[in-house]
């Protein structure tokens, strides 16, 4: 087996948390490692913040902020794309894993167990399968084909995600970890976003001996059952169309934040008494108070941080549990969300100006040409956009070329007549 990698773009991850409690707050806040598709990571702005703290590539910061105080990080990270694949020469040093790294990707936790129910479970989804990247790929396709995506899930973490059979991003993770762990498989999951504004979203990785670690994401193309996601996915995330292309390949138009579930803490995390009436939920374990209590001395994920809380907080919106980030593109690949954004008005515009012009001047549906024609043209642009980036499959773009195709044969048809 080989690898083939190639450089997609260059990205800038801004993060910011702002303490906007009475008291002081603590904080554990995730670096972005490096990994299979992200390398080059560059600290911009805000190195010198917080205590750090290194494991297995990870950097945890920790600070402690008071009332009205706010920390701000930048970092430059360049993107790969990769495929693994059967064909071509093996690789001529192949990775390994020391023993210390092999145990912690094998280890039980909260919101990943493992246990001889979860064993059971996976060797009777493997069947015949042999090796371990067969094994991962006999469980990826199950996933995929018996798994539905729903969101938000009513409880979180691998032991509810296999009761009920569904779940969010995060629970198609969780639960593919347990079972690659029960089969002997190292498995991690993958806590990030995809490159562009607090888009969050969690996948996995497998460590297959000789080859390294290969991206693995259940989640979207299980999703790729209902049509309308199989169409718009690729669009929005510049993800493949073929369901295929999520295990072993990765598209590179994502930042991981965290390597794991339940990442050891450093300062170690003290549980406190959370406030009555404080909602409690359940994380991998039944009534949690998360920003109360970590999974011994471990936060259940670093999305790219968790807080403690020392009293009832008088805020609690989502900024103030992960904070705020935001992912750049560089240069031209900041046009496709204009792009879209311009022919989603133009076509809005075009509509209720052709409407009323019907409706109240008893002219013809659809409009007139020249209407059209601008139409068609910020359709073409958008088609434009999305191949200068190699953003998912260019069949998922077909629509739209046979829209502004139509469009401008209808507009030059009127002007010749």
């Amino acid at each position: 087996m080989n690898v083939t990698e190639h450089y997609y773009k260059t990205v800038h991850y801004d993060y910011s948390f702002k303490n906007r409690q009475k008291e002081t707050v603590h904080y554990w806040l995730a670096d972005p490692p490096e990994t299979t598709t992200q390398r080059n990571i560059r600290c911009t702005d805000g190195n010198d913040i917080g205590q750090l703290s290194t494991l297995h590539g990870q950097t945890i910061r920790y600070v402690e902020l008071a009332p009205g105080e706010k920390i701000e990080l930048s970092f430059s990270i360049d993107l790969y794309k990769c495929t693994h694949n059967h064909e071509g020469n093996p690789m001529e040093r192949p990775p390994t894993l020391s023993d210390e790294e092999r145990a912690f990707y094998l280890r039980s936790s909260a919101m990943q167990p493992v246990n001889e129910e979860f064993k059971e479970e996976a060797l009777g989804i493997i069947g015949e399968a042999q090796s371990d990247y067969d094994q991962a790929k006999a469980l990826f396709d199950h996933f995929v084909r018996r798994f539905r995506y729903h969101f938000p899930p009513e409880k979180r973490g691998a032991r509810y995600m296999a009761k009920r059979k569904s779940g969010d991003c995060g629970e198609f993770s969780f639960l593919y970890a347990s079972y690659c762990r029960a089969l002997g498989i190292p498995c991690r999951t993958v806590v990030g976003a995809w490159a562009r504004k607090m888009q969050p979203h969690v996948w996995n990785e497998v460590f297959i001996e000789g080859v390294g670690w290969m991206p693995v994401d259940t989640s979207v193309p299980a999703m790729y059952r209902n049509p309308y996601r199989r169409l718009t996915s690729p669009m929005a995330w510049g993800v493949p169309s073929k369901v295929d292309g999520f295990f072993g390949s990765s598209e590179g138009n994502r930042v991981a934040f965290s390597l794991d579930a339940n990442w050891p803490l450093t300062p170690e995390y003290v549980d406190q008494m959370s406030p009555c009436g404080y909602e409690r939920m359940d994380f991998g374990i039944e009534k949690f108070a998360y920003g109360f209590e970590a999974h011994d001395s471990t936060a259940p994920y670093l999305q790219p941080g968790y807080v403690q809380f020392q009293e009832m907080p008088k805020k609690q919106a989502l900024p103030d549990l992960l904070g705020n980030w935001r992912v750049r593109d560089e240069g031209q690949r900041r046009v496709t969300q204009l792009s879209l954004d311009v022919f989603a008005m133009l076509l809005v515009l075009t509509l209720l100006v052709s409407g009323a012009t019907a409706l109240f001047l008893d002219t013809s549906f659809p409009p007139e040409p020249w209407y059209q024609l601008t139409l068609s043209f910020a359709g073409a642009m958008l088609i434009l956009a999305k191949l200068l980036r190699q953003e998912g499959h260019p069949a998922v773009l077909v629509p739209f070329f046979l829209f502004s195709g139509f469009v401008f044969y209808q507009s030059v048809s009127v002007l010749m007549s």
